[in-house]
């Protein structure tokens, strides 16, 4: 059975395309609404622009979804969570890559290992990552765009 999607999803869908569209980019956009977000996944005939290097333009666009949608968003979802090119699923294994080789180089060395500073996204998914493990603990320190994670042994 064919799931029924609301008035902004479909608006949110169209504007994505469209907004794809005006770049140049050809996509295959859909969405759910999962307890009080909205995902929207998106794959594009150039996704390497979202997927390749950092967050930034992924992050920017999302941002943008967000301000157009703002009022209708407050009414059916507290957020919007937007993935290109799965963009999300390959940051978070990477991240769980770095977290965990991190991890080792603390416990080999008996010593806390300062992380390079990290968006609110990346620092909540090595954090998340790292308190499955019972021999590390995780901090952060620092302000703004040099807020990082420290990793301490236990």
């Amino acid at each position: 059975m064919a799931t029924v999607k609301s008035e902004t999803q479909q608006l949110v869908e169209q504007k994505l395309t469209d907004i794809l569209g005006f770049l140049g980019m050809t996509a295959e956009v859909d969405s759910e609404q999962v307890d009080n977000v909205l995902r929207v996944k998106a794959n594009t005939n150039q996704d390497q622009v979202f997927t390749s290097g950092s967050a930034d333009p992924l992050l920017a666009l999302q941002h943008v979804m967000r301000a157009i949608f703002k009022k209708e968003l407050t009414q059916e979802s507290a957020s919007l969570i937007l993935d290109i090119g799965n963009f999300q699923k390959l940051q978070q294994q990477k991240l769980a890559d770095v977290a965990n080789s991190t991890a080792e180089s603390v416990l080999e060395y008996k010593q806390s290992v300062s992380m390079k500073p990290m968006t609110s996204f990346e620092r909540r998914i090595i954090h998340m990552v790292l308190s499955e493990r019972d021999d590390v603990t995780t901090t952060s320190e620092g302000e703004g765009a040099n807020r990082h994670i420290v990793v301490h042994p236990k």
